[in-house]
């Protein structure tokens, strides 16, 4: 599903049920609803979330995501995985390479990055991805058909 306007957590949800209340509290420190132009929605399975393509958010001081709890923190990195600067995407998923264990729904964030016109990201997504057991990675696939043509239609797109 894509869609053309700034969203929020009334509307879409990023992240699924199980913590939406950590996705809440992320978006008070933002203080600001989650600014993307267009978003991919996908199944996990037991639920739906909405993936951003790209994301104009300005990025969090380093003091405020300190003191997030380590859902927190992947749920922030993955959102800043689809920044429109490619060194925040880089930073952002070099931080997810730090964590010790990382939840099934930053696949689709993962997803997303090897369709990305900077090949560090690429790269670095990749590296994440085999992280998972190809199974999660074949199961989140398997439901989401157009989820893997607009990644695949990404990828064949010439940067700006």
């Amino acid at each position: 599903m894509n869609n053309l306007q700034s969203i929020t957590l009334d509307h879409i949800t990023f992240f699924p049920p199980v913590v939406q209340r950590q996705a809440e509290q992320l978006l008070l420190k933002m203080n600001a609803s989650v600014e993307a132009a267009i978003w991919h929605e996908v199944s996990l399975g037991y639920a739906t979330i909405h993936v951003p393509e790209i994301i104009y958010n300005e990025r969090l001081p380093q003091k405020y995501i300190e003191m997030c709890g380590h859902i927190e923190k992947q749920q922030y990195y993955c959102l800043f995985s689809r920044h429109f600067q490619w060194k925040v995407r880089i930073d952002a998923l070099r931080q997810l390479q730090k964590m010790d264990a990382l939840y099934d729904w930053t696949i689709p964030f993962l997803m997303l990055g090897t369709a990305d016109y900077s090949m560090e990201v690429q790269q670095l997504s990749r590296q994440l991805l085999s992280t998972f057991d190809a199974r999660e990675i074949e199961r989140i696939s398997y439901h989401n058909v157009s989820f893997l043509h607009a990644i695949k239609t990404l990828a064949m797109q010439k940067p700006y």
